[in-house]
């Protein structure tokens, strides 16, 4: 049985401005950690980059390439760091 003060914070707070910025804020922490990207990695086989030029970001913002590696990230940063109970939706975060 589900504790009734976890239930009130996931339905009333795990899409609220300030648990989304905080979400934000830890998964663009934990995509400057080299291991953790490397984990990431590992466990998805998918290889999360971070574009270094403005080409790199306009070229995987055409091909969506960047919108759907940020979620897969986003997604399982939910899942092995946060608590995906705790986790904002992810179409709240990427409108």
């Amino acid at each position: 049985m589900t504790n009734e003060a976890e239930n009130r914070f996931s339905d009333e707070n795990r899409n609220s401005p300030i648990n989304i910025s905080a979400f934000i804020g830890f998964v663009m922490y934990i995509a400057e950690k080299g291991d953790e990207r490397e984990r990431f990695k590992q466990e998805t086989g998918l290889s999360l980059s971070i574009p270094t030029s403005p080409i790199e970001q306009a070229v995987g913002e055409a091909t969506g390439h960047t919108r759907a590696m940020l979620i897969a990230f986003a997604e399982w940063v939910a899942k092995t760091h946060w608590g995906v109970e705790y986790a904002p939706d992810m179409d709240v975060i990427f409108k």
